[in-house]
């Protein structure tokens, strides 16, 4: 009824006055998203014929005052709508769309980042990787990105020639996951770039920086079929990072997450486990637990090399000797029995 009333008569001053009474109060209304998007849809197509004859000042009331209540529902197909026949100036007052989304609204920044897939071409049009003055990477980054920094992968970044020790602050962990195991440069062998990306993710108390870390760092690994970090400086710095990072907490760990841990997340950096490596480990652990950590350097037995195998092994045995009310009796266990080849080859010859 309302979105209907809103088309009568002059649709722009309707959604207006509309969207100003929204926000006369101060506060950001609360909407269902099913509400938002349909609202912002049709809002969009009441204001977008109008683009062409939109003034710095209309971007600046449109994308920074009325429509905040409801940008998380804003689109790519809407961006692009939005931006492509703008010229640069009144594409840098609308692009910042992502500053005046209320902080707490999470979905936004999730939800646009794999919808939007990358930056607008207007973007690339209207930013030059030209510093200003003294301005560090870190500043142009700031100024020329904002949010939009968030809805790209590194490798887009990467055009824009920047120091990575200067913004690895300024990385999403998907980002600083790509740019560990970027295959063309030599960050992944470059260890004070690792400890720079490794001091951002784990010196706040959450862990939720580190996990999405390692969502992403799992995940591109499979996609290349990495089986194991190559260069042992930066492995057993990930590892040992990650391992006291986590030491903490797992005490508070069910078995799906030392599952997911040692047999997902840390697999390709097994070659530089060792019996110090568990040290953390509780030993108060179900041996549920136990055995989801002992499947995952079992596993890792399977792709490495005999000469990178040791560290794993001496962890296993170090792993049973530990948690010894969880192994198996030998009586249960199946025993290797010698065969005795002559034998049977001359009971077939028979």
């Amino acid at each position: 009824m309302v979105l209907e009333r809103l088309e009568e008569g002059n649709a722009l001053e309707n959604v207006d006055e509309f969207l100003t009474q929204l926000a006369a109060n101060g506060e950001v209304p609360d909407f269902q998203p099913v509400v938002r998007d349909r609202l912002m849809n049709s809002t969009f197509n009441i204001i977008s014929p109008h683009f062409p004859h939109f003034t710095r000042t209309d971007w600046l009331l449109w994308f920074h005052v009325k429509l905040v209540p409801i940008l998380p529902s804003f689109s790519p197909t809407m961006l692009q709508n939005a931006t492509s026949r703008l010229n640069c100036t009144n594409y840098h007052v609308c692009e910042w769309i992502g500053q005046s989304v209320p902080c707490d609204v999470d979905a936004y920044t999730t939800r646009n980042r794999s919808r939007y897939g990358g930056l607008p071409e207007k973007f690339y049009q209207c930013h030059q990787p030209d510093r200003q003055g003294n301005q560090s990477d870190s500043e142009w980054l700031g100024a020329n990105f904002g949010p939009f920094s968030q809805y790209t992968t590194y490798s887009e970044l990467k055009v824009f020639n920047l120091s990575v020790l200067a913004v690895s602050d300024a990385l999403s962990p998907d980002q600083k996951a790509e740019l560990i195991l970027d295959p063309d440069r030599d960050a992944s062998e470059d260890e004070a770039v690792v400890r720079e990306v490794f001091n951002s993710l784990t010196e706040l108390q959450s862990r939720q920086q580190l996990d999405a870390f390692f969502q992403a760092f799992a995940k591109i690994n499979k996609q290349r079929n990495i089986t194991f970090l190559q260069n042992p400086i930066v492995r057993d710095t990930i590892l040992n990072r990650t391992l006291t990072a986590l030491a903490p907490g797992f005490q508070d760990f069910e078995p799906e997450d030392f599952r997911l841990w040692f047999q997902d997340y840390l697999a390709t950096l097994m070659p530089s486990l060792g019996p110090g490596s568990l040290v953390g480990i509780p030993r108060n652990i179900t041996c549920a637990s136990y055995s989801a950590i002992l499947s995952g350097l079992r596993q890792s037995l399977t792709s490495l090399p005999l000469a990178l195998s040791q560290g794993v092994r001496s962890g296993i045995e170090s792993l049973r000797e530990t948690f010894t009310r969880c192994s198996v009796p030998d009586s249960f266990m199946c025993k290797r029995t010698p065969v005795n080849e002559d034998l049977i080859c001359a009971a077939v010859d028979r």
